[in-house]
């Protein structure tokens, strides 16, 4: 089975792509969406490991880093049952440590859940706050 990520932890989520953020420089449903490279896991990175600077500088390029409260993560299965979670999978080969992921979301490039993606990434977007 694989280990949660403890309720209180705060997460660091890098945004990587220039369409994380709207014009106005505010957090679009884009920065939580699944890409066909997550392979169903959105990574995020525990603030208790890493702070949300340094894993930063371990990428080529970056548009900024959100937070996210675990166990508020968790609370979108109250509205949207999922059996959303947040689990642990760092290696040694992550140049970042504390990689987690955010799994169970609706996989967007699945025209059958397109809508449902869209709807969750909201739920995410809007419980993010913008750190960096």
């Amino acid at each position: 089975m694989e280990k949660q990520v403890a309720c209180p932890e705060i997460l660091t989520r890098v945004l990587r792509n220039k369409g994380n953020l709207d014009r106005d420089g505010n957090v679009t449903e884009e920065a939580f969406l699944l890409r066909e490279r997550d392979i169903g896991k959105l990574s995020v990175y525990r603030q208790a490991l890493v702070s949300p600077e340094e894993c930063l500088s371990t990428f080529r390029k970056t548009y900024g880093a959100v937070s996210l409260h675990t166990g508020r993560v968790r609370t979108i299965n109250n509205v949207h049952p999922r059996d959303i979670d947040v689990i642990i999978t760092e290696s040694q080969d992550d140049p970042c440590p504390g990689h987690s992921a955010i799994v169970n979301l609706p996989d967007h490039s699945q025209r059958a859940q397109q809508a449902e993606a869209e709807y969750v990434a909201s739920l995410l977007r809007d419980q993010c706050r913008k750190i960096l």
